[in-house]
């Protein structure tokens, strides 16, 4: 059956990228990885984007998590 809806904005290589970003500042906001991301991989994520990839990689927890869900409330 064929996928339906809008195919994922981030491939594997970008997630890649994106994990490599958080990895090196956990505490960026999600302003900042959004900002390092777009020259890297030529994507330009909405903030709940990066918040789905987050939580798909596992790297939301601790003060980051609590900082990109403060980040979200505004």
């Amino acid at each position: 059956m064929p996928q339906r809806g809008r195919p994922p904005k981030f491939n594997a290589e970008h997630r890649a990228t994106f994990s490599a970003i958080v990895e090196v500042n956990r505490i960026s906001t999600l302003k900042e990885i959004r900002e390092q991301l777009e020259p890297r991989t030529g994507v330009r994520a909405h903030s709940q984007t990066l918040l789905v990839a987050l939580r798909e990689a596992k790297v939301g927890a601790g003060a980051l998590g609590r900082r990109l869900g403060r980040e979200q409330r505004r």
